[in-house]
């Protein structure tokens, strides 16, 4: 049996609902899932991503960020 690995890539730069949609995903996936975010630039003031399924990417900082599609580029690079 092969089992199915759904990798969600999130870029967030700033994003105020980055816990509540990574939890939302991690509680509604019926499947195996992977949340690979992308932090460009900053880091979050709340957060909690004790969860296996998570993996996070830092890169650059504000005033030098990546943009959206080098993002997800650096994700999928990393995602099962």
């Amino acid at each position: 049996m092969v089992n199915n690995l759904l990798s969600v890539i999130i870029p967030s730069r700033t994003e105020h609902y980055l816990q509540k949609t990574i939890d939302d995903i991690l509680l509604k996936a019926k499947e195996e899932v992977e949340v690979v975010v992308v932090l460009d630039g900053y880091w979050p003031q709340v957060y909690n991503w004790s969860d296996s399924r998570v993996r996070i990417i830092h890169q650059g900082t504000l005033t030098n960020n990546m943009g959206m599609r080098a993002a997800i580029n650096a994700g999928f690079s990393i995602a099962n």
